[in-house]
């Protein structure tokens, strides 16, 4: 695996990011976490991530963080932003899944699972809910911490409850180096049949996952008809194939 990077999929009336055919709306239940050095800091970024936005816990001091706030910005994407006493060791920019409804409960099930999938992965912390300290009873562990490739991913069930489950609006990325990658990733993330199309998956805890070559983007960087052609065998996969992707280019297929 190259890389993990997260992908935001806007409805069709969006202007930035992947434009979606159909309507899916952002929830809560992946956000971004940023940390940040100091009070000033998250007070300047949640001012222009704010407007025209909502609060879904408002600007202020909490036990885990002097500064923290948790806001959806104008396009519907969460952010959570706070100080963290350890920002100059910790990952500035993390991904949190955030398991809610159906899914509540499930977020060690999950965190153990991702790092049986992914080689280069290191759980680095994991925390549970008191007795009685959650409101939703399913709910166990109020914060984990999973590295993978690099990339830090926060999973927490939802303890004060709600019904919002993972959807298509927000997926993780995977950027594979081989067929061999491509085929281990899809068979290990793909668990509903009904969501596999062009390289993207569900997995058994309704995560939406982009299974994606490497070499397509460098296929695509050719000439304006090869594109055209490379994206309609695209289209007409669900997992993809580099081989015949290839083939789509040189018309060979």
């Amino acid at each position: 695996m190259r890389q993990l990077i997260s992908a935001l999929w806007f409805d069709k009336e969006a202007e930035e990011a992947f434009n979606g055919g159909e309507h899916v709306d952002f929830n809560s239940s992946i956000s971004i976490m940023v940390s940040m050095d100091t009070a000033k800091e998250v007070d300047a970024l949640y001012a222009k991530l704010s407007v025209g936005g909502v609060d879904l816990m408002p600007l202020d001091s909490y036990p885990y963080s002097e500064r923290y706030a948790w806001v959806q910005d104008k396009y519907g994407v969460t952010w959570q932003i706070m100080v963290d006493e350890n920002s100059a060791v910790n990952q500035k920019l993390k991904i949190n899944l955030l398991f809610s409804g159906e899914s509540c409960g499930k977020a060690e099930d999950a965190l153990n699972y991702y790092h049986e999938v992914f080689n280069q992965s290191e759980i680095e912390a994991v925390s549970y809910y008191n007795e009685d300290e959650a409101d939703d009873r399913h709910a166990k562990v109020n914060y984990s911490e999973l590295s993978i490739n690099g990339q830090k991913l926060t999973l927490m069930d939802h303890g004060m409850g709600g019904g919002f489950n993972f959807n298509e609006a927000y997926s993780l990325m995977i950027l594979c180096g081989s067929q061999a990658e491509v085929d281990y990733y899809w068979d290990k993330l793909s668990h509903d049949s009904d969501f596999e199309q062009c390289g993207w998956v569900k997995d058994q805890f309704g995560v939406h996952w982009q299974i994606i070559p490497v070499r397509l983007y460098e296929l695509m960087k050719n000439g304006s008809e090869e594109q055209r052609r490379v994206t309609q065998a695209m289209l007409n996969m669900k997992k993809l194939d580099i081989e015949a992707l290839e083939n789509a280019m040189y018309e060979l297929s």
